[in-house]
């Protein structure tokens, strides 16, 4: 006897899908990145 023994499977069931949430940075974040990749421009190229 399965696992599902007794579930029944309805056609009509709908996958839920995860809709991934945008990530946002504050302006002092990305000034801090800009600063930085700036401080090590001279030594390395990007």
């Amino acid at each position: 006897m399965g696992a599902m023994e007794g579930v029944e499977s309805s056609s009509a069931e709908v996958e839920v899908i995860a809709k991934p949430t945008r990530r946002r940075y504050t302006a002092e974040y990305k000034l801090k990145v800009l600063r930085e990749a700036e401080a090590l421009s001279g030594r390395l190229t990007l």
